[in-house]
This record gives C-alpha cells, sequence and structure tokens, in this order.
C-alpha cells in the first residue's frame, strides 16, 4: 500500500509516547510505503521543529529518506486546488 500521510498525522505519530505511533514504526519497518513530494517534505519539517525541535525534525526527516520504502514524488504541475493551507 502506497500512501500519502498529513502533516500532522505524521506529527502526532512520531513520539514514541503517542498511541498512534505505531504509524511511524510501520513505515519505518517497511510495512507502509509512504510517498511525498519536496513540499510535503519540507512541510513535515518545519511542523515537527515547530512542536519539538531541529535535530528531532530532521531525524525524522533523515528517516523517511532513508528507506526503501518511501517515495520521493515529483509534481510537474499544480492544480492550485487550495488556496489557503494554514498550518495550524
Amino acid at each position: 500500500m502506497i500512501a500519502v500521510i498529513d502533516t500532522n498525522v505524521l506529527l502526532v505519530s512520531v513520539s514514541a509516547k503517542s498511541k498512534y505511533h505505531w504509524l511511524y514504526q510501520a513505515v519505518l519497518q517497511k510495512k507502509i510505503t509512504i510517498a511525498f513530494s519536496n513540499e510535503i517534505l519540507t512541510e513535515y519539517e518545519e511542523i515537527i521543529s515547530s512542536y519539538w525541535d531541529a535535530d528531532a525534525a530532521k531525524n525524522a526527516i533523515r528517516s523517511l529518506l532513508e528507506l526503501s520504502s518511501t517515495k520521493l514524488t515529483v509534481a510537474y504541475f499544480k492544480l492550485n486546488l487550495i488556496v489557503n493551507d494554514e498550518d495550524r
């Protein structure tokens, strides 16, 4: 299964203390393949670092980039369907 994980969903799943940590573990254990673009990856890093710190965000991003079960996807066009995507 290939999934795109919303930033807020990833955020709450990263902490080992979270009841949603099973999702992050499933990604790390290659049970779920996630797809993301550079823009999504940048948003992941921005939001995670705003809740924890830059090191935690970099470690999470590095983990995602090093996994063979993740897919960096290039968007060749933008539909501009979402006019304003507020972070919070």
